[in-house]
């Protein structure tokens, strides 16, 4: 077995397949020019230092073996805090307590344990100083916030103070499967790049962007 292959082969179990490291690796290590392979070891270094700081979230992959548009093929996350209240036809409950346990994830994520709803989730995807960075983007990351801020303001604080009609079961899934993408966004978050280092091929990587 090759570096390169063996490389991709681990790259793949750390981070999971659709990784931006792997997608990285697999592009740079394709050519054997020296500018290319620098750049190959700079994916690796910047692992490594992902793993050691405990930056680097693996993708959240055990319910993606599961069919397409059923329950357990969300994320474990939406599973585990609404998947009985869901299967009872509690979907109300069961999409509070989906996007109670997305926002309960972000700050675990980010540390922001103080902040709470639109202003936590403005301050972790803020466009110019993120705490989690999803896109080097100004204006998908913008986008980002928005979708994560929205998801607390209209769903959450919405379902938390309001006795709204029952919902039905696909209206709630529909809902249930909006936590579950966000959650899975997050799988792939990344610290946003240090500005007191040196700007280099590291650098670039880790900018990327989330899990």
């Amino acid at each position: 077995m090759s570096f390169r292959v063996a490389a991709l082969h681990t790259l793949a179990l750390v981070c999971g397949p659709d990784h931006t490291y792997v997608k990285e690796f697999d592009r740079e290590s394709s050519s054997s020019t020296r500018n290319r392979a620098l750049a190959s070891v700079a994916i690796l270094e910047a692992l490594r230092r992902d793993l050691k700081l405990g930056l680097l979230r693996r993708v959240e992959a055990a319910s993606l073996d599961q069919p397409p548009g059923s329950l357990e093929s969300l994320h474990s996350i939406v599973v585990s805090a609404a998947g009985k209240l869901f299967q009872d036809g509690h979907y109300r409950q069961a999409v509070l307590d989906a996007y109670i346990a997305l926002v309960t994830r972000v700050k675990e994520v980010s540390g922001l344990t103080e902040l709470d709803g639109k202003p936590l989730m403005q301050r972790v995807f803020s466009a110019r100083n993120p705490v989690i960075r999803l896109s080097d983007d100004e204006g998908v990351q913008v986008g980002y916030m928005e979708l994560f801020s929205g998801a607390v303001a209209a769903i959450r604080n919405q379902k938390a103070h309001s006795l709204e009609p029952q919902l039905d079961a696909q209206r709630a899934f529909e809902w249930l499967s909006f936590a579950s993408a966000l959650l899975r966004m997050l799988d792939f978050w990344r610290a946003p790049p240090d500005e007191t280092q040196s700007s280099g091929d590291t650098n670039r990587i880790r900018g990327n962007q989330s899990c």
